[in-house]
């Protein structure tokens, strides 16, 4: 009995003499020594794992519920709208600035998943879309005028926002509602022309507002929509105003600004990003271009006066030389003096030349006498054929000379 309290004091000293020698070996060296993870840490793993895989389908959940919430509310508001009591014009005016605020909200929005600013702004569009739709057309609240506007000040409040806080999805979302509601309108409501004006703006602000050039897509819809509007505004006031009661009466300057504004328009955008910027031409920009040539001629055909197929054969024959004037001066010396990539005046100049031959033969068959129509014809490859040499002679000279060794 008596040997128990020995062998426990014996015990005892032990562990102070290991204790001793543990913290005896504790050096700094010590602690770059690798040491097994503790098993609570690996026990709680893969619940940690399985919390973090579980958090972004929550986050979608929400973000879907409170963009039904919102579209409720419309909704609501609708429902508010029919009723007796309530003035109508006030009650479309809370829902159109309750779609605002959603757009302005979908710009606000900071974390979470990378798709909440779309969802949002998809909201704010499916608010204003039906609304604007039912006061235009079913209710006759708002003339198409003030919805035009309404439409127009949606779509640059979203350039202000992409513009302030470089939101892309914002911007994409609602330009396209924009420019596809606007086209609608235009059609249902027969009122062409104050919508055919906002899509002109909108392609405006998309071709000349830096920062615009980095979502692409939406410069090209809204080009298409407002080429649609056009298209259908030549088409209907073609066939005569007479047969149209239910359009508005327009001006022969009327009809034909639209045409002519989106060919000056696109061809402003590519001489200053070709000429100015020494940027390689896109292929929907050559195609636009086209687009917007053709509406400006058909309008001009149309609308114009007597003499409109002369002065459109004048203006061929201007823009043709406004065309070889650029592939022999400014392509040609940026493609010698090694400024720029070659790539892009070359593409540039196959692109203007192109343009310039089919411009001189419009030119020649809508404006021209035969006898001069042939000369020209004939003297056109000539003096081009001259100026390929003088600048195949030329380019060599200025690469010996250096960057900055041709002059013309």
């Amino acid at each position: 009995m008596n040997d128990r309290p020995d062998a426990i004091e014996r015990l005892e000293k032990r562990l102070e003499a290991l204790e001793r020698r543990v913290s005896a070996l504790e050096h700094p060296l010590a602690a770059h020594l690798p040491r097994p993870a503790t098993e609570p840490k690996k026990a709680f793993a893969p619940q940690t794992a399985g919390a973090t895989a579980s958090a972004p389908a929550k986050s979608i959940f929400s973000v879907v519920g409170i963009a039904l919430l919102g579209i409720a509310g419309a909704y609501v508001l609708r429902a508010l709208e029919q009723t007796d009591p309530l003035p109508r014009v006030a009650v479309a005016g809370a829902g159109i600035v309750y779609a605002f605020l959603w757009l302005a909200w979908a710009a606000r929005v900071r974390g979470g998943p990378r798709f909440t600013s779309s969802i949002y702004s998809a909201t704010s569009a499916l608010i204003l879309a039906p609304m604007l739709w039912e006061l235009t057309l079913r209710f006759k609240v708002l003339p198409a005028s003030v919805a035009a506007v309404l439409v127009c000040g949606y779509a640059l409040a979203a350039f202000a926002l992409q513009w302030k806080h470089d939101l892309k999805p914002v911007l994409r979302v609602a330009c396209i509602a924009a420019a596809g509601l606007a086209l609608a309108l235009a059609v249902a409501s027969h009122a062409l022309l104050p919508f055919v004006m906002v899509l002109l703006v909108l392609a405006a602000v998309c071709e000349f507002v830096p920062g615009c050039d980095r979502v692409p897509e939406v410069a090209a819809l809204v080009a298409l929509a407002a080429d649609a509007a056009i298209w259908v505004l030549i088409y209907v006031y073609f066939t005569g105003q007479n047969t149209l009661p239910d359009y508005p009466t327009l001006s022969r300057g009327a009809l034909l600004a639209p045409g002519i504004a989106v060919f000056v328009l696109f061809t402003a955008s590519v001489c200053l990003k070709t000429l100015l910027h020494a940027r390689p031409i896109t292929a929907f920009e050559t195609v636009q271009t086209v687009i917007a040539f053709l509406l400006a001629a058909v309008s001009l055909a149309d609308f114009g006066q007597t003499h409109g197929t002369t002065i459109l054969g004048a203006a061929c024959l201007i823009l043709s030389a406004a065309c070889y004037a650029a592939v022999f001066t400014v392509f040609a010396r940026s493609s010698a003096q090694r400024n720029t990539t070659v790539f892009a005046p070359r593409r540039n100049a196959a692109v203007f030349a192109a343009w310039a031959a089919a411009l001189v033969l419009a030119g020649s068959f809508l404006c021209l006498p035969p006898l001069p129509m042939i000369v020209l014809l004939v003297a056109c490859p000539i003096f081009c054929t001259s100026e390929i040499v003088s600048v195949a002679r030329c380019r060599p000279t200025c690469c010996e000379r250096g960057p900055s060794g041709c002059g013309s």
